[in-house]
């Protein structure tokens, strides 16, 4: 069930971080909108919501880790990378 896979020992620390950044990314781009529209309040800049929006960057090193178990998949990303390297970007 769900608490089978919330705490599974593979991956305990991805799971957990993961429910982290999406609690953090929808208090940041749900309810504090909400909030700031019906009490009519302004939300000056944020560290903590930064920090949350940083570490979305750090899902991408889960999904390289994945990839790598397909190597055609991570062959894929490879040649997307390179590409985008070539055009500049």
């Amino acid at each position: 069930g769900l608490w089978t896979f919330a705490t599974h020992p593979e991956d305990f620390v991805w799971n957990w971080l993961d429910t982290v950044i999406v609690v953090g990314g929808v208090i940041d781009m749900w309810i504090l909108p909400l909030y700031a529209v019906l009490a009519g309040v302004h939300f000056a800049h944020n560290k903590l919501l930064s920090l949350f929006r940083m570490m979305r960057l750090l899902r991408l090193v889960k999904l390289l880790r994945q990839l790598k178990q397909v190597q055609q998949l991570y062959d894929l990303a490879q040649a997307v990378l390179q590409a985008t390297q070539a055009l500049g970007w």
